[in-house]
């Protein structure tokens, strides 16, 4: 089914499937728009995640140019927008100006952030229940992996004639693995014991220091959220600091990440809508697992946007007529979209849909 923007509000939870070109961005601003005006919710009640900090930032402009551009629009006769011209339609538009313009004026309170950022607020501002003890933030650790395993290579083969692996097969690995986690990839018994000690030595080192890295927030504040002892005060308090949770590329999420929104959608304080392009998470970009997004198209009601609003007619009958009946991967396929935009001067529409370049 497609979504409709201006239909009613989503009171359950929902996941938006989107392709590119369908408005993602622009669907995330007007509900923002939408909850603000009609539902009366504080921006600051909102929680708008995403996964890059440029991404973050692109939303943080767009919903805030796309409130005021809405507010705008309601002092005239007939808006142009959609959800100008569906708030117009209830006659109370005094209402929703005011709405918009005072979410306009607070701005600096909308909690638009990448979820990264979003953990490491929510643990600060938990206070005790947090752990937080004021760690510094470190963007690349790797340097840090590599000390851990030269020190333990020269400790354990410095003297040893003949070492069961050398020391460039060591730093490879730890090189690929993932800081945080450093994977233990190994076939045989000194391997093992040989990549578990540099993962102690790397987390004794980091406490040490006083450092944390991105995985790290995500990972206390899921263990706080599921595992705790205090898993259930943390959870209500989460909820209810944030009654509307809004994520866009929910493709790119991964287990750790999936679990904190998942105590979102679980709860019946929070209503959730995610929005995601699932032909992009077979990539695994930033970690991204695609069982997360399928875990999430069984538990959520799933309806998709609908119009391609940045390419050429042709171009999207032609990418459906190429990849329409291609699977990419369990319950992922190319879903049907209408062309929003005519043809260009420097396009010639052909009969089927197909479209060529002219001079």
């Amino acid at each position: 089914m497609i979504f409709d923007v201006t239909t009613d509000l989503p009171e359950a939870d929902l996941l938006l499937e989107a392709s590119a070109g369908t408005g993602k961005t622009w669907t995330i601003a007007a509900l923002v728009a939408r909850y603000v005006a009609e539902a009366s919710v504080p921006i600051d009640k909102l929680l708008i995640l995403t996964f890059s900090r440029a991404a973050a930032l692109e939303l943080r402009g767009r919903i805030r140019s796309r409130l005021a551009a809405i507010a705008d629009e309601l002092v005239a006769d007939a808006p142009r927008d959609p959800v100008a011209a569906h708030l117009a339609g209830f006659g109370r538009r005094e209402a929703w100006i005011d709405r918009l313009r005072a979410a306009v004026a607070q701005f600096e309170r909308a909690n638009i952030a990448t979820i990264h950022s979003f953990c490491q607020d929510q643990l600060r501002s938990l206070g005790v229940l947090g752990d937080w003890d004021d760690e510094t933030l470190a963007t690349d650790l790797r340097s840090l992996v590599r000390q851990c395993v030269g020190d333990e290579y020269l400790r354990r083969y410095l003297d040893a004639p003949r070492p069961p692996f050398d020391a460039r097969r060591a730093l490879r690995v730890a090189a690929e693995a993932a800081p945080s986690r450093l994977d233990i990839v190994a076939d045989d018994r000194e391997a093992l014991s040989f990549h578990q000690a540099v993962r102690d030595a790397f987390d004794a080192r980091r406490r040490q220091l006083g450092i944390v890295s991105f995985d790290d927030l995500v990972r206390r504040l899921k263990d706080l959220l599921t595992t705790s002892p205090i898993a259930d005060l943390v959870r209500r308090e989460l909820t209810e600091r944030f009654p509307f949770v809004l994520v866009d590329e929910f493709q790119d999420t991964d287990p750790d990440q999936w679990a904190i929104l998942r105590c979102f959608v679980e709860s019946d304080a929070s209503t959730v809508v995610l929005i995601g392009d699932p032909k992009q998470s077979i990539y695994g970009f930033r970690s991204a697992d695609l069982g997360c997004y399928l875990q999430a198209k069984k538990q959520l009601k799933t309806l998709t946007l609908g119009a391609n609003y940045r390419s050429e007619p042709g171009i999207v009958r032609g990418v459906e007529e190429l990849f329409g009946d291609v699977g990419l991967g369990p319950g992922i396929g190319l879903s049907p979209v209408e062309p929003a935009r005519a043809p260009s001067a420097g396009v010639l529409e052909l009969p089927g849909g197909r479209a060529i370049g002219v001079e």
